[in-house]
């Protein structure tokens, strides 16, 4: 129409064609447009994920994956003992970004800050993976299954003597189901900080009964032997350890002499 300020039909053909050109784009370009990243992008709440809870989520996802990939549920090794390089890529990625990060209270660390029950989530710890187990655990024989279920770290005491007992368990949920404590002394040293933790007893309970590691217990064998609990080899990876990370939550060491071994706890219920 004239003077209405409305468009004739020679201004709408090319107002649709303006349009029109607009989505051929959208589908051409694939990627680049707001609708395009719109559609792409799934819906989050605003606030970021922390690198603390991107870790744990990598972690709890590669439990899920390695589980369907490789072995079922009831075989796989936890602490990510087994999982893939691309996954301890990652986690060393997160772990690096986690030590510069500012949630990291590793500057203020004291002893007291250590207290409590921790439960490891992730190793990369050789020797660990190579047992399969923190003690060095092996069956007595070819009809024994001893599979390593998890270990929980208790530190008590105070600043001058701390006690930790490192507690595996083996055959969670079976009926056979027994754990290892190992239990010494551990130090927090300011300067690096520097975890020394030294293990000076191993006993194994089955059933509510405890006995010290004899000939009675389901394994003979156990890390250097029945030897002094102290100068087992298997042990080594935990006696010497770099705290890198530490928060209310979670800590990250790494072992002084293995630096491929790394220790990544997280606070018990």
């Amino acid at each position: 129409g004239s003077g209405g300020g409305g468009l004739d039909e020679a201004g709408f053909g090319a107002l649709y064609d303006m349009i029109d050109d607009l989505f051929e784009d959208d589908v051409d370009e694939g990627t680049g447009s707001a609708a395009a990243a719109a559609v792409a992008a799934p819906v989050t709440n605003n606030t970021p994920r922390s690198k603390e809870e991107e870790l744990m989520a990598l972690l709890t996802k590669s439990e899920a994956e390695d589980g369907e990939k490789q072995t079922p549920a009831s075989e796989k090794l936890p602490c990510g003992m087994d999982c893939q390089d691309a996954t301890r890529e990652a986690v060393s990625d997160l772990i690096e970004e986690l030590v510069s990060s500012d949630t990291n209270r590793i500057a203020t660390l004291q002893a007291k800050d250590l207290l409590g029950a921790w439960e490891l989530r992730y190793t990369s710890s050789k020797a660990m993976i190579l047992n399969q187990n923190l003690s060095g655990l092996t069956a007595a024989g070819p009809d024994q299954e001893i599979r390593f279920s998890g270990v929980r770290q208790t530190f008590t005491g105070s600043k001058f003597l701390g006690f930790v007992e490192l507690l595996e368990t083996f055959n969670r949920g079976d009926p056979d189901a027994f754990d290892v404590s190992i239990t010494g002394e551990w130090l927090l040293k300011k300067d690096t900080p520097t975890l020394e933790i030294s293990p000076d007893a191993i006993d194994y309970s089955s059933g509510g009964r405890a006995s010290g590691m004899t000939e009675t217990a389901p394994v003979v064998q156990m890390g250097g032997g029945m030897s002094q609990v102290s100068e087992w080899q298997s042990l080594g990876p935990i006696k010497l350890l770099e705290v890198v990370y530490v928060s209310p939550e979670l800590y990250i060491a790494q072992g002084k002499f293995e630096s491929s071994g790394v220790f990544i706890w997280t606070r018990a219920d």
